[in-house]
């Protein structure tokens, strides 16, 4: 069963990994750092499964704009 917790600092290369891997490239790793680096992730949570991260999730700041 996995178990969820929130990301810490030392998650991140394992997270970028894990992003590549899904998502066949970079763009969605490079993303989560930008986010992360602008101070935009309201939270974050990994999973893992014997202490292997096997999933992630990413809630962040959106702005919206009415024209």
């Amino acid at each position: 069963m996995p178990q969820i917790r929130h990301e810490n600092k030392g998650d991140r290369v394992a997270v970028s990994s894990l992003l590549d891997k899904a998502f066949g490239g970079t763009e969605e790793s490079k993303l989560v750092e930008r986010l992360h680096n602008d101070g935009d992730v309201i939270a974050a949570l990994v999973a893992e499964i014997d202490g292997r991260l096997v999933g992630y999730v990413l809630f962040s700041k959106l702005k919206i704009e009415v024209k």
